[in-house]
């Protein structure tokens, strides 16, 4: 958003609308306002309102784009928010559109139509027929995956960053038509590696039944009621609520907050009170930090075909209760799935000392949800 300010404390909004990057440099010519983007676009910003403009050279040819893909006649590229052609066989790209958003991956179905996964939330489908990316939802996203018994599946959570490399691996194979089983946890710590015993059983049907209710529908928000917050989920949370007091007095999101106990301890009797519609705020957060450390946690699911279903989180500094939403993929394509009973099932899969295994607990839930409340505007 940009601002105008008549004094160093007095300030009115000139543009509401969001940059599409971060502001590398701003410059002030006759009244107007220019900013360069660090995605080398230029704005101009004035009391008319906001022009976006994405300077172009003819001077050199377009570079081999992030992500190449070909369907038959045609090579497609994407750099960022812009989409590349080329003919197969030819180096030469030429640019197709400059989409408002940037493209995380994509799977083409055609040499003319794509489907874009902006790394989010949403997929888009595109045809060059219109040059109009439109919100699409596949349906029915794993079924392919499903005709075939699954073999064996993994579940590993790890951190890296300057100094360090950790994390937890714990593998399952099929010994009968109806079982998985695991006997040991891996632990990695730099590059020491370590293996403990971790003796586990997991019934087939369990992971197959919450596999098909999400094929069935991949995209349904949970209510409050499917957490099935228990007497002793707010016990623990208020449990939780002493321990974080005694290590910080302050909001970290808002450091002039002084955090309110007694709000905190209001918010378990109030939960039946609050409109589902908080789940989904809450699970939709974006993250808007970036780190030099990045996490994960990610599970991937085999089947008899040798195919892979690769399930996962990823975060810089924000976890999420339940790890909610996991983003699926499927031979290019992808969702977002935020079916709990499935992140019960990977809790019941993995150890006590497991990494980030707190993340699956209704106390940290209901943590989430009062901190929403705490710092909603």
């Amino acid at each position: 958003k940009i601002i105008t300010f008549s004094s160093p404390t007095e300030f009115t909004p000139l543009i509401d609308k969001r940059l599409s990057g971060f502001p590398i440099d701003i410059k002030v010519i006759s009244n107007s306002l220019y900013v360069v983007c660090s995605e080398n676009e230029v704005y101009k910003a004035n009391e008319s309102g906001l022009t976006r403009a994405i300077p172009y050279t003819t001077d050199k040819k377009i570079s081999e784009p992030h992500i190449v893909k070909k369907f038959s006649k045609f090579k497609w590229g994407i750099s960022g928010n812009q989409i590349y052609l080329a003919e197969d066989g030819q180096q030469d790209w030429f640019r197709e559109k400059v989409l408002e958003f940037d493209v995380a991956d994509f799977k083409l179905l055609s040499d003319s139509v794509a489907i874009f996964w902006d790394g989010t939330k949403n997929n888009y489908i595109y045809s060059t027929s219109n040059s109009t990316p439109k919100i699409y939802f596949p349906s029915d996203p794993i079924k392919n995956f499903l005709v075939n018994p699954i073999t064996s599946f993994s579940v590993n959570s790890g951190s890296q960053g300057c100094y360090h490399h950790i994390g937890n691996e714990v593998k399952y194979r099929r010994i009968s038509d109806s079982t998985f089983t695991t006997s040991s946890v891996l632990g990695n710590r730099y590059d020491e590696k370590a293996t403990t015993a971790f003796n586990n059983k997991v019934e087939s049907h369990l992971l197959l039944n919450v596999l098909n209710s999400i094929n069935s529908n991949p995209y349904a928000i949970p209510s409050l009621k499917d957490f099935k917050i228990t007497d002793m989920d707010k016990k623990n949370f208020l449990d939780l609520v002493d321990k974080q007091l005694e290590s910080k007095e302050i909001d970290y999101g808002n450091r002039k907050k002084k955090i309110n106990k007694e709000f905190y301890y209001s918010v378990p009797a109030i939960l039946d009170t609050l409109n589902d519609s908080i789940i989904a705020n809450i699970l939709d957060q974006r993250e808007r930090v970036w780190s030099t450390t990045s996490n994960w946690f990610t599970i991937q699911v085999v089947n008899q075909n040798h195919d892979t279903l690769n399930i996962s989180r990823n975060y810089y500094v924000n976890k999420m209760p339940w790890n909610l939403p996991w983003e699926y993929e499927y031979k290019g394509l992808y969702f977002n799935c935020y079916n709990v009973d499935f992140s019960k099932l990977i809790n019941f899969c993995i150890p006590e000392n497991f990494m980030d295994k707190e993340v699956f607990d209704n106390r940290f839930l209901i943590m989430h949800i009062a901190d929403y409340l705490y710092n909603k505007p």
